[in-house]
């Protein structure tokens, strides 16, 4: 379990420039977003947090079925995290985003990861960053590559996550 559902999203036709979540609850001490994902082209998704793209840094390392794992730094907040419209047909990839203590008043650790199938086998990316800003998360905006759009059947689901003594984890009505 993720924890609460708080909101999710199924694109529709046409596809979507974004994906938003808004008036996110300050009520849980995570944020978990869980994304089935598609994109119209290549490219490397990106994370805005309150309406901003920047402040981000963060360090990948991903790797092709048939490749060593390679590594890249970033400043959009995520890496390449799904498939596109040159993979297999209908394939969608996995990811996951977590974003422990959101309300805090201290830069924003955040990890990622994510796999996504293709005609050479598929590949896998591992992300973790920090979002250098102070304030609590209230909107999170998923973005696909520059000039690009989700296309039709992604989902994404926000869940908020109550972290208990002894880090259990706590859902709440």
């Amino acid at each position: 379990m993720y924890g609460t559902l708080i909101a999710s999203t199924t694109v529709g036709a046409g596809g979507s420039s974004s994906i938003d979540f808004t008036s996110i609850p300050q009520t849980y001490t995570d944020l978990f977003v869980i994304l089935s994902a598609r994109f119209s082209s290549q490219g490397n998704s990106r994370l805005n947090l309150n309406s901003s793209g920047s402040g981000f840094s963060s360090r990948s390392v991903y790797s092709f079925a048939t490749n060593a794992p390679l590594s890249y730094t970033d400043t959009v907040g995520l890496g390449r995290s799904t498939s596109d419209s040159g993979d297999q047909t209908n394939n969608f990839g996995a990811n996951q985003l977590h974003l422990p203590n959101y309300r805090s008043g201290v830069s924003k650790p955040f990890s990622a990861d994510a796999f996504a199938a293709n005609y050479n086998g598929g590949y896998i990316v591992l992300t973790g960053g920090v979002w250098a800003n102070n304030a609590a998360i209230t909107s999170l905006s998923l973005l696909p590559p520059t000039s690009t759009t989700f296309l039709q059947n992604t989902t994404a689901y926000l869940y908020g996550v109550l972290v208990g003594t002894g880090g259990a984890t706590v859902t709440s009505a």
